[in-house]
């Protein structure tokens, strides 16, 4: 998992379930984690915990069936992160 250290991953579908999984699996390797998801409610709680947990976290709102989500996504992420690697 130290493959994972400093790289930034962006997760769909992040604030719950196994995408939430993922990003704290992610998280706990050292990596930077954006949560993106169309529930912006369960969005802010899932970003708290990670937070909590000592993870370098960001959420997104989007609609992984919209383009223009996905643009935004990663606009945001570069701009939080500098980039993309997962």
């Amino acid at each position: 998992m130290q493959a994972f250290a400093g790289k930034t991953a962006v997760i769909s579908g992040g604030a719950s379930g196994i995408g939430l999984q993922l990003a704290r699996s992610f998280g706990a390797s050292g990596a930077r984690v954006v949560i993106a998801d169309i529930d912006a409610a369960q969005l802010d709680i899932a970003l708290a915990s990670l937070r909590t947990d000592g993870v370098e976290a960001h959420a997104a709102q989007a609609d992984v069936a919209l383009r223009e989500d996905w643009a935004r996504v990663a606009e945001e992420t570069l701009a939080h992160f500098g980039a993309v690697h997962i």
